[in-house]
């Protein structure tokens, strides 16, 4: 997924196209594993991330809280 959102910012030809990355790996291995993706994937180029199903109002703080981008 990182690949693909790089080769979307290389191939962005405004900065009126926003990249959001989404990564759903909550439900499957975590809250952590999530963060992490998305730390990568704003790495990468995303404008903003969402992460998919966070399970407390606690982990939305969380997730706010460590990721530099949007949500």
């Amino acid at each position: 997924m990182v690949g693909k959102i790089k080769a979307a910012v290389d191939a962005r030809h405004s900065r009126n196209c926003l990249i959001i990355a989404r990564t759903d790996v909550r439900a499957v291995e975590g809250l952590e594993a999530a963060i992490t993706r998305a730390q990568s994937y704003a790495e990468a180029g995303a404008d903003a991330t969402f992460v998919e199903a966070p399970e407390s109002q606690a982990e939305l703080a969380e997730i706010s809280r460590r990721l530099a981008v949007p949500q």
